[in-house]
């Protein structure tokens, strides 16, 4: 008899086993259904949205299908459509061109 409650102990513990693999799977597949929801509404709120390039050279971006306020990051420089051209927004040289623009007004 003892071998046969032994047997059911293991049979319990496999039943259990089992039952913590299932719950654990289905907590794995909900997590999954739920990060593919926020994906997509992550998608179409993105969508409508300005665009960020990055590139060397503003002359290689497309400059069709482009909305003002669209964004193109150099090594040094921030660029901004603005409808018709890509406009230079802040560089490395912002602040000198700034102090000297400030210099120059005062003078």
């Amino acid at each position: 008899m003892s071998e046969s409650k032994s047997a059911s102990v293991v049979f319990t513990n496999s039943s259990l086993l089992a039952k913590n693999a299932q719950l654990t799977a289905d907590s794995a597949k909900t997590a999954a259904e739920v990060a593919q929801e926020q994906a997509i509404t992550a998608q179409k709120t993105a969508d409508g949205k300005n665009s960020i390039y990055r590139g060397t050279n503003p002359n290689t971006v497309p400059t069709s299908g482009l909305k003002e306020g669209d964004i193109y990051f150099t090594a040094d420089t921030l660029y901004t459509w603005n409808g018709s051209s890509w406009e230079k927004t802040v560089s490395d040289t912002t602040g000198e061109e700034i102090r000297k623009k400030v210099e120059d007004a005062m003078a």
